[in-house]
């Protein structure tokens, strides 16, 4: 059975679920409390939908970039969430070229990336137009880096480091070889795998974690006969 839960017609909202609005929202997970979290990429927002059905604004007031309390703070088309260990809620900030983070207690920061223009394409941005981001066993973040056409890897300290994926394209094998075509989502398995949307290939990949192997040694296979 199928349900919706909150939404009705496009617009931005807060209330009951029958009469909350949403615009173009993208990514969405649950909390600890079992919230439900909205990435609102339309209204630049970060929504949370009660078990109850009533949505709220955790953050965002309008299209920008500004870290600080909930409540001046500002994303420009917030695309994916997750939640951590802690319960922060992360965000991949699709046109600042970051990763946010939204602790319990209501403060925005950044974790990575530089501050980009969407009207303008750049070659040296540390994540270039983010999209899905999960967390590790580890409690390091993955991140598909839709416009570097790489998997990356955000240790606490904010530290980047590739993961799988070279230039544009589509190739299996080792990760310091193998190619994406603007992956979208990202989620790790209980052995550490990570399994990919590569979007423009049109395929699942799953990059194999190996601990007795460098990252460099990771193989990169399409999922077949699932």
């Amino acid at each position: 059975m199928v349900l919706t839960i909150a939404g009705s017609t496009k617009g931005f909202n807060d209330g009951k679920h029958c009469v909350a609005q949403f615009k173009d929202p993208r990514g969405v997970c649950v909390d600890e409390e079992g919230n439900v979290i909205v990435a609102d990429f339309g209204n630049h927002k970060i929504r949370m939908v009660t078990k109850s059905g009533v949505v709220s604004t955790i953050a965002g007031t309008k299209k920008g970039f500004q870290n600080g309390n909930v409540m001046i703070s500002q994303f420009s088309g917030p695309n994916f969430v997750c939640s951590d260990e802690e319960g922060n809620i992360i965000v991949s900030d699709y046109f600042n070229h970051m990763i946010r983070k939204i602790t319990k207690s209501g403060i925005v920061s950044t974790i990575a990336g530089n501050q980009g223009n969407e009207e303008e394409e750049q070659s040296n941005y540390l994540l270039k137009y983010p999209r899905g981001v999960c967390v590790d066993k580890e409690g390091n973040l993955i991140v598909a880096d839709r416009g570097n056409h790489k998997i990356q890897r955000i240790i606490k300290g904010g530290v980047i480091s590739t993961i799988a994926g070279s230039t544009q394209g589509y190739l299996d094998g080792y990760s310091n070889i193998a190619q994406f075509n603007n992956p979208m989502g990202v989620c790790v398995d209980t052995e550490g795998n990570i399994y990919v949307t590569d979007s423009d290939n049109h395929k699942i990949r799953k990059i194999l974690n190996n601990d007795m192997q460098a990252d460099t040694m990771i193989e990169i296979q399409e999922i077949k006969h699932m």
